[in-house]
């Protein structure tokens, strides 16, 4: 997009060193991109094989990990809303396989390309409403992508969350080219990937009536080719919101308040990483949460009161507040829906809303200030995202490491075999709580026996149980192995599970 300020008719009257000027400055437009796009996969490399998998991510594993039929069978009962990032990563992870690089470089990549896209649509509101101030907001728009927490975490994710921005941030891209140029190639490809950010984040389906309430104020017959064009990416992504709706009972297990729910949107989704938080840096983060959501507040607050696209600020941040609102909503009638990053892929509409206001603050050194005090909030963060307790403490390499030092493990929770299919033991394990494995069953994990087994199996030599923590039947299963002679060894709770070594006797010749 033609980001001049200079009019058509004045072309003919430049002298040299007007136009020499000129194509300085279309140069060095070119400024905020490139930097965007290095800092961003900077941050995003930056440690990203230090932190062990988590759960999510070993779900990940087992879903691409696997013949293609096997996938498409599996979508059918668990996991359809990850389904269009599971069959985009099942060919990568042939091609790679399933180290931390391997598995989290995607949404490295996903990230990078987005932070080009996002500073060229900050330019082009600022060459709108503040033409003096297109290179600055590139700038930072570029930094802010590449640091805020609420962001930067999901490029070491093996989750699909950082191609829900990718796509979202492209479809506003073609949304605003399709508002300054018209055409039917933008629309389309509002439309289709607007229907690629819903079916990375199901939550980004809110954003189509963000766009429809936009495009009211265009005209009748834009406004028509807009609703046109979302009414196609509801046709394309209404089969996976039946399919989600069928597997509702996979987020069962969330349980949460509504002032909890509040507290987190408020200073968990934002100031923080939802899912990389390693310690100690977690705790520092958490004491500046109330700060950094304080800065956002004041800096937005100088946008909507000052700005001359304030009606743009508050368009840009209906995008994470309309959908927190409904999740809110849904809260209070008793539904349990939110996590923090389910809303990943709104927080770049947040930056644009904080660089526009930031556009608008005249005194460039206030400026500055306050978005180096982004900055500076954002550092726990980032260093708290590359420590290998990163992952909710799940610290799966660690418990297989455990379980690798033995021969036999009773997986006493079948999603506890995530363990051994994030990090593969280099000898052979048996697994005798295993009924149907899991591609034969197409599922995560395999089908185990009746749980009441696991208290019943003998084994020898060294023996692993494996559990979560709460399950109340692990003490059983210990009682049982005790009674045949095994002694425990060692017992472990530093990770998602309890985990128990034994060492078992053979039976007594005759």
């Amino acid at each position: 997009m033609d980001l001049s300020t200079s009019a058509p008719n004045a072309k003919s009257r430049r002298t040299t060193p007007q136009i020499a000027a000129e194509t300085s400055a279309d140069r060095s437009l070119l400024l905020p991109p490139v930097l965007a796009t290095v800092l961003t996969a900077a941050v995003a490399f930056w440690g990203m094989t230090v932190p062990q998998f988590w759960f999510d991510e070993a779900a990940t594993i087992s879903a691409t990990n696997r013949p293609f039929g096997s996938l498409l069978r599996l979508l059918q009962d668990v996991d359809a809303v990850h389904g269009l990032y599971y069959v985009l990563m099942h060919p990568w992870v042939a091609l790679f396989g399933t180290s931390e690089l391997a598995m989290r470089t995607p949404s490295a990549l996903a990230l990078t390309l987005a932070a080009p896209l996002i500073t060229q649509v900050a330019m082009i509101y600022a060459h709108r409403w503040s033409p003096d101030r297109v290179l600055l907001s590139g700038l930072i728009a570029g930094l802010l992508f590449a640091v805020l927490p609420g962001l930067s975490w999901a490029g070491q994710e093996a989750r699909g969350y950082a191609m829900a921005v990718l796509a979202s941030v492209a479809a506003l891209w073609c949304f605003e080219r399709f508002r300054d140029r018209g055409g039917t190639a933008a629309l389309v490809g509002f439309a289709v990937l607007q229907a690629a950010a819903v079916g990375f984040s199901m939550y980004a389906a809110s954003a189509v009536v963000l766009y429809l309430v936009r495009a009211l104020t265009w005209g009748r017959r834009p406004f028509l080719k807009v609703l046109i064009a979302t009414g196609g990416t509801t046709g394309l992504v209404l089969p996976l919101g039946l399919s989600a709706l069928s597997q509702s009972s996979q987020i069962s297990w969330i349980d949460l308040t509504v002032s909890s729910v509040i507290k987190r949107i408020l200073l968990r989704t934002v100031p923080i990483s939802p899912g990389n938080r390693g310690e100690p840096w977690n705790d520092v983060a958490l004491e500046l949460a109330p700060w950094f959501m304080g800065l956002i507040a004041l800096i937005l607050a100088a946008g909507l009161l000052r700005g001359p696209g304030r009606r743009l600020v508050l368009w840009l941040l209906s995008f994470p507040l309309f959908p927190m609102a409904c999740i809110l909503l849904a809260q209070m009638m008793g539904k349990q829906l939110f996590q923090e990053r389910y809303f990943t892929y709104a927080t770049p509409f947040l930056v644009l809303a904080l660089t526009a206001s930031l556009a608008t603050i005249r005194w460039r050194p206030a400026a500055a200030v306050l978005s180096a005090g982004l900055l500076g909030l954002s550092v726990p963060s980032l260093l708290g995202q590359n420590t290998w307790d990163a992952k909710s403490g799940d610290n799966y390499a660690t418990a297989s490491a455990l379980v690798a030092r033995s021969d036999t493990v009773i997986f006493m929770d079948r999603s506890n075999r995530g363990v051994l299919l994030a990090y593969p033991p280099e000898h052979e394990i048996a697994d005798p709580m295993l009924q149907e494995d899991r591609i034969s069953a197409d599922n995560l994990y395999g089908l185990n026996r009746p749980g009441y087994e696991s208290w019943e199996i003998d084994t020898v030599g060294a023996t692993s149980v494996v559990s979560n923590k709460k399950n109340p039947f692990h003490d059983t299963v210990l009682s049982h192995l005790r009674d045949n002679g095994c002694q425990q060894t060692q017992e472990d709770r530093s990770t998602r599970f309890r985990i128990t070594l034994l060492e078992c006797p053979a039976p007594a010749a005759g």
